[in-house]
């Protein structure tokens, strides 16, 4: 499969192989407060985006049935790295 161009929009519907090129050109689309940039290597992690630019690290989990969900920090202070241990 080809990789795809450093300039052609991002599908945040799917999940991504996440790379430091891809993170640093995410941006919230207009007329939505947030994207989820997920990951396909750690399955839970994602990156949140917001409109205003700030870019956060989550991990999403299911324990016994119910839903946690934890802030890792933010991007790039918290390297993708870090973020998938």
């Amino acid at each position: 499969m080809a990789r795809p161009s450093k300039t052609a929009a991002i599908d945040y519907a799917a999940a991504h192989d996440l790379t430091h090129g891809l993170l640093e050109r995410a941006a919230c689309p207009d007329g939505v407060a947030f994207v989820l940039l997920r990951d396909t290597v750690k399955k839970g992690l994602r990156l949140r985006i917001t409109k205003a630019g700030g870019k956060h690290w989550q991990f999403e989990t299911r324990i016994k049935g119910k839903l946690f969900t934890r802030a890792l920090g933010e991007w790039p202070a918290v390297g993708l790295d870090l973020a998938r241990k």
